[in-house]
């Protein structure tokens, strides 16, 4: 209950298209939470990195930073909390390659959303512990209706103080 600050670090693992190119990174995120007996916000920026797949004469990696505004949806006044989060945000995706003709970068500011579960529990009289997955797809074409997408799902474990 009330405002709260919190880190979290965990795995991303591409998915969809972006697992046929890149291979499990990290995430990280900070957070400020606004929570309810029920319902809450989460404000948080997060970065993760994924590398390419090793191929012969070829490297290269992502890297996703963004800010979000989700919605918490669960109990708060039980031992173990569990709870559904989604939400939207802004983000800057920039791929990185290196080919034997030389270094691309490809930068973009996309909007995307989220959704995922997760269970909390108290760690001490002023702290939290989160596990959580979440479902993360950002825009990258101009198209938002026929347009690609880059998804990862990142795992979480996190620490709201």
């Amino acid at each position: 209950m009330g405002m709260h600050w919190g880190i979290g670090l965990g795995g991303a693992f591409p998915y969809e298209d972006a697992k046929d190119i890149y291979e499990t990174g990290y995430q990280g995120s900070l957070l400020f939470t606004i929570n309810a007996p029920i319902v809450g916000l989460r404000f948080e920026g997060i970065y993760s990195r994924m590398n390419e797949k090793t191929v012969q004469g070829q490297s290269g990696h992502v890297l996703v930073g963004g800010a979000t505004a989700n919605l918490v949806i669960g109990p708060k006044l039980i031992v173990f909390r569990p709870y559904l989060i989604g939400g939207g945000g802004f983000y800057r995706v920039k791929f990185f390659q290196t080919r034997q003709a030389g270094e691309i970068e490809n930068s973009q500011d996309k909007f995307g959303w989220n959704a995922g579960v997760g269970i909390s529990f108290g760690a001490g009289p002023a702290g939290t512990i989160y596990i959580e997955g979440r479902y993360m797809q950002i825009q990258t074409d101009p198209n938002f209706i026929q347009g690609s997408h880059f998804t990862f799902v990142p795992v979480t474990v996190g620490w709201i103080f």
